[in-house]
């Protein structure tokens, strides 16, 4: 009969097997292991597995997300710089329409291709750039850009001011920032600024430069023909440096408009103190073409008076001009009526008042002796700016 055995008792061999056994194995480095060592552990490994039992693809769709991060990044940076430097290639409406009644041509049955009688677009930003200082006393005011003032609207939302530079006192700068709505775009236009747009070629306008160095002498003149050529080509509102929106705001303009104004005191005559219109529009047009037609037939350049041939007889000479019928004929030629006024080539106005009337849409910054003292510290000049009369204008182009 064979011993009982204790429990507690085993067999050296076994025991030797068991504690080899519970020795835990050391983990190799997959690091050390050769390229095809590492493939078959890769490949033999078995998948890690959600808690529900679906793959997990960790190294994939890590890839996927930083790729995808990446492409995000890229195409919005490309929108930002096509509608930044390249988008104005696009904005198709600032070439829709070519004026030719200079030559004899009804300017809205042409047939040529519009970008090719139209001046170019120019940056408006190159042309108001400048670097001047501003002495003690004076702050500078700075163009604030918006890419995206058209945007889909008939008039964009620019608004234009001028000044002899771009330091302005204490009260114009204040009054000047309030016109700089959000999301609007605003230019300050300094004389240097002025005698560059009038003197870009302009193909509807062919005698534009000639006239403006031979034969406008006046300053005040210069300045109101740059209003008319700063609204045709780029459209917006252009606003008097003397005025401060009170009522007016971004909304008064409608999306619908494609030009508004006011009238001016007892008159009743369109304003040019405060003019908005779209681009390329008809009623600028007309008032650019009889201003230099004028000033073409005029004997005495000299003796030229700036508001009679560029200012608001100008204006309401161009909107007779803008509201004739087919026939020749006008009908709104005796009084200025109010609400919108469609014109020719299917463009209208919409009149809302009176530019001093009851409504208040803008106010004056200074009533009184107080505006000279603050143009004076700006360097803007006092006088009447006329020359003595001289030879007539055909005279001084042909003859020079």
């Amino acid at each position: 009969m064979a011993p009982i055995k204790p429990r507690n008792e085993t067999p050296v061999g076994n025991h030797i097997a068991q504690t080899e056994k519970e020795k835990p194995r050391p983990r190799s480095n997959p690091f050390n292991k050769s390229k095809w060592e590492r493939l078959k552990i890769k490949k033999t490994a078995p998948e890690p597995r959600h808690i529900h039992g679906k793959p997990k693809r960790y190294r994939r769709s890590i890839r996927l997300r930083l790729r995808a991060r990446v492409a995000i990044f890229f195409c919005s940076l490309g929108i930002f710089l096509l509608e930044r430097y390249v988008g104005f290639l696009f904005q198709l409406d600032d070439f829709l329409d070519a004026y030719y009644s200079q030559m004899g041509i009804d300017p809205w049955q042409v047939e040529t291709s519009p970008w090719k009688v139209v001046a170019p677009a120019q940056s408006i930003h190159n042309l108001t750039i400048s670097h001047q200082p501003c002495p003690v006393g004076l702050r500078r005011m700075i163009n604030i850009h918006n890419p995206k003032h058209h945007n889909g609207r008939n008039i964009p939302k620019i608004v234009h001011q001028t000044s002899k530079t771009r330091c302005l006192t204490s009260n114009f700068e204040r009054a000047s920032r309030d016109w700089a709505f959000p999301r609007w775009s605003y230019y300050l236009h300094d004389d240097e600024a002025v005698e560059r747009l009038l003197h870009l070629d302009f193909p509807e306008f062919p005698q534009l430069k000639l006239v403006v160095d031979k034969c406008i002498l006046s300053l005040a003149a210069k300045i109101y023909l740059w209003q008319y050529i700063v609204l045709w080509m780029f459209g917006g509102l252009y606003v008097d440096l003397n005025l401060y929106p009170s009522r007016f705001n971004a909304a008064t303009i409608l999306e619908a408009d494609d030009g508004l104004f006011f009238t001016e005191g007892e008159s009743a005559t369109l304003s040019t103190r405060f003019m908005a219109v779209s681009p390329r529009h008809p009623l600028i047009y007309y008032a650019i073409e009889q201003a230099l037609a004028y000033v073409l037939r005029s004997r005495d350049v000299g003796s030229l008076d700036a508001y009679q041939v560029f200012g608001e007889p100008n204006l309401y000479r161009a909107f007779s001009e803008f509201t004739k019928t087919i026939d020749g004929k006008n009908e709104t030629a005796q009084a200025m009526p109010q609400g919108t006024i469609k014109g020719y080539g299917g463009r209208s106005i919409r009149v809302i008042g009176r530019l001093d009337g009851p409504e208040q849409y803008v106010s004056p910054v200074f009533i009184g002796a107080g505006k000279s003292k603050d143009y004076a510290k700006m360097g803007h000049r006092r006088k009447r700016d006329i020359e003595p009369p001289t030879d007539s204008c055909f005279q001084r182009i042909w003859t020079a």
